[in-house]
C-alpha cells in the first residue's frame, strides 16, 4: 500500500464562508434601501393600488363534491377558458402548479430510468 502524500491535502476554513454572508448582507441591505427609497417616493402608489382583487365571484366554478374524475376536467380547460372562470391571478398559480407537476413528472420518470442504472453499476470512485 502506498503513503499517503499530505502535500495534496486541501484544508477549507471558514473565511470563504463569513466573507460570502458579508457580500451577500450588504447586497441586501443596499438592495433593501434602495426599494424603500424608491418606494416611498412612488406617488402613484399613494393614489392607487397596483393590485386590485377580483370584485365578484361566479357560483359555478367549483365542480360538484366527489365527481370523478374532475381533475381531468379541469386540466383540459383552455387557457382562455382558466382567464376567464377564475381570473389573472388563479391562472397564474394554476400555470405555476402545472408547470411543477410536469417538472416533477420529468424528475420522476428520469429517476424510474437512473436508479436502477445507478444501483447495478460497477465502477467505484477513487
Amino acid at each position: 500500500m502506498a503513503p499517503i502524500d499530505s502535500s495534496t491535502d486541501v484544508v477549507v476554513g471558514w473565511s470563504a464562508i463569513w466573507m460570502t454572508g458579508i457580500v451577500v448582507g450588504v447586497q441586501f441591505v443596499l438592495c433593501y434601501a434602495f426599494f424603500m427609497i424608491k418606494r416611498s417616493n412612488d406617488e402613484r402608489n399613494k393614489v392607487f393600488d397596483l393590485y386590485e382583487t377580483r370584485q365578484h365571484s361566479l357560483g359555478h366554478r367549483s365542480p360538484p363534491p366527489f365527481q370523478p374524475h374532475w381533475y381531468l376536467k379541469a386540466y383540459q380547460m383552455s387557457d382562455s377558458e382558466t382567464l376567464r372562470c377564475v381570473g389573472l391571478d388563479s391562472y397564474m398559480f394554476l400555470r405555476l402548479l402545472r408547470f411543477g407537476a410536469r417538472l416533477t413528472a420529468l424528475g420522476t420518470g428520469l429517476s424510474i430510468i437512473l436508479i436502477p442504472i445507478y444501483s447495478t453499476g460497477t465502477a467505484r470512485g477513487n
